[in-house]
């Protein structure tokens, strides 16, 4: 609307100057002249506008940031009006030029207003969003933090161990009791946790897919999961560990409140040609639908999902079947080099 505003706004001062720089009898509408004149003081202006637009507003601004909508159904009736007051204008048979040139200046300052307002909005969101991303980028480096710290812990006090178990072992050896310490080293291995998984070159998300699907095993929840992230992805693994972390999530909380023995999740992130195809789905509550309105901004709402995809380019759709709840996501051009099909 603000962009018709502008043009509406270049007619009219075209028409002025055009006047000015014509004499009486080439000012008729229908004069050739008239028209070539006006054209192209009204392509000069636009120009001008455009250039001042893309390096005052435009230079900093992140073009995809989503705006809030209530923010733009406050400003649309600016731009809106400003297109009658300004289309009036042009129509009428008006001979006071105090009068256009007042009407003119005003839409002008208002929409430059409205303008800036867009600006200093989209720069707001830009910080709340890098703000959030450095939120969840620490909390995740606490964990992996906290990981390692556990670890050296379990290996210093593996460390103790083995010394007595050898001399455990050594001593049934020399007792000649062979079977008993093959027996002792075989229940020795049961203190070593089972390896690391590796499902993505990344190591933040790479942690992050094991210990979602570690705390689903503990909570008895059943998972399926074909799952493969290339190390040639190319978008910021930070925002996309976010994604696949939030919609886990989710299916793990909608889990955890239905029965044992419902509990099921199957997670599919793999990738197809160029793209990264990631889908969740859970059993689940069908009353938690319409008995619990604050869903939209927890477990089964998707708008902070959404927000993120926006930056990565990506869509998402997620609907029911039975008694299940599927979320399915497609972020576009994620992969270096060739295009490579998926099998």
């Amino acid at each position: 609307m603000t962009l018709i505003s502008i043009n509406l706004i270049c007619e009219v001062l075209s028409l002025h100057f055009t006047k000015i720089i014509l004499n009486a009898e080439l000012t008729s509408y229908g004069s050739p002249t008239f028209f070539i004149t006006s054209i192209t003081i009204t392509t000069l202006i636009g120009v001008a506008w455009i250039v001042i637009l893309k390096f005052s507003i435009v230079k900093e601004a992140k073009s995809e940031l989503s705006t809030n909508l209530s923010f733009i159904v406050i400003l649309l009736p600016i731009p809106i009006l400003s297109i009658i007051i300004l289309f009036g204008l042009l129509i009428g048979n008006n001979n006071d030029k105090i009068s256009e040139i007042t009407i003119t200046i005003s839409v002008i300052f208002l929409n430059i207003c409205v303008i800036f307002l867009y600006k200093i909005t989209i720069e707001y969101q830009k910080n709340q969003y890098d703000l959030t991303l450095r939120k969840k980028n620490i909390e995740v480096e606490y964990r992996i933090l906290n990981e390692i710290k556990r670890n050296r812990t379990n290996v210093l006090k593996l460390k103790h161990d083995l010394k007595n178990q050898y001399l455990t072992i050594l001593g049934l050896i020399e007792n000649e009791e062979v079977n008993e310490a093959i027996d002792y080293i075989k229940s020795s291995f049961d203190i070593l946790e089972p390896p690391t998984k590796t499902y993505a070159a990344d190591g933040v998300l790479n942690y992050l897919l094991n210990e979602k699907l570690a705390e689903a095993r503990k909570n008895q929840i059943n998972v399926d999961h074909q799952i493969f992230v290339s190390k040639n992805i190319k978008i910021n693994n930070d925002v996309l560990t976010i994604v696949i972390g939030n919609i886990i999530d989710n299916a793990i909380q909608a889990s955890k409140r239905i029965k044992p023995i419902d509990r099921y999740v199957n997670i599919i992130i793999k990738q197809v040609n160029n793209d990264l195809f990631i889908e969740v789905s859970n059993n689940y509550n069908s009353e938690e639908i319409f008995t619990r309105k604050h869903r939209k901004d927890k477990g089964l709402g998707m708008k902070n999902i959404g927000d993120l995809l926006q930056q990565l380019g990506g869509i998402q759709r997620h609907w029911t079947k039975e008694r299940r709840y599927f979320v399915t996501i497609v972020i576009f051009n994620v992969y270096k080099g060739n295009k490579c099909g998926d099998n």
